[in-house]
């Protein structure tokens, strides 16, 4: 529906920009996708984030624990990395942590 038309559009204009404004440095990144990202790395600063959130406006909030076991590649022993969006991952890893906590800080 109009909620997903709308994080559509928004993910290719924001694209579309971070292309034209490249400025032709070498990096991981073409536009706003990362070809390297880490899964591990986005899910400890949302952690990061949801714990501090909570910390500030929850009686119990400071309780809360969040754990980030990311895991290397079998093979290589390297950090799993596959081209995402970054920014993307972190709303979708950012929004199950804080329904998480919410629920079991209301247990």
């Amino acid at each position: 529906g109009f909620f997903a038309s709308r994080i559509a559009t928004e993910m290719l204009s924001t694209h579309y920009v971070a292309i034209m404004e490249d400025s032709g440095a070498s990096s991981t990144s073409v536009g706003i996708v990362d070809t390297m990202c880490n899964p591990g790395l986005v899910c400890e600063e949302a952690a990061a984030q949801v714990k501090g959130f909570f910390a500030e406006r929850e009686p119990d909030g400071n309780l809360l624990r969040i754990t980030v076991q990311a895991n290397n590649c079998v093979d290589s022993q390297q950090p799993v990395a596959f081209s995402y969006i970054p920014r993307y991952l972190f709303y979708i890893v950012s929004e199950l942590l804080q329904n998480s906590a919410r629920a079991t800080l209301e247990a």
